[in-house]
């Protein structure tokens, strides 16, 4: 039974990393999407986030990714703790 709880931490801390790696691009589409909002108003990096839609958008799309895998996160984290806790006891 201990042996199963540690193989489910270590499966825990993998999915936490994969969660991690799925939700970088959401960060970044964030941090564009805020820097062409508030700052790059005269040149963007990129033509196509001159259109305030695709701004707004991008923004949108990257709180979202961002709320998704914070969520997930703090769920795997909640079951690693219960799991820990109960190992010790």
């Amino acid at each position: 039974m201990q042996q199963q709880k540690q193989q489910r931490v270590k499966d825990i801390d993998k999915q936490i990393i994969k969660i991690s790696l799925i939700e970088t691009p959401g960060s970044i589409l964030f941090g564009v999407g805020l820097y062409s909002k508030f700052v790059g108003t005269d040149a963007p990096i990129l033509p196509f986030l001159r259109d305030q839609a695709v701004v707004n958008s991008i923004i949108v799309i990257g709180a979202a990714i961002m709320l998704w895998g914070t969520y997930k996160i703090l769920m795997l984290k909640l079951e690693k703790s219960r799991l820990q806790k109960a190992s010790e006891v």
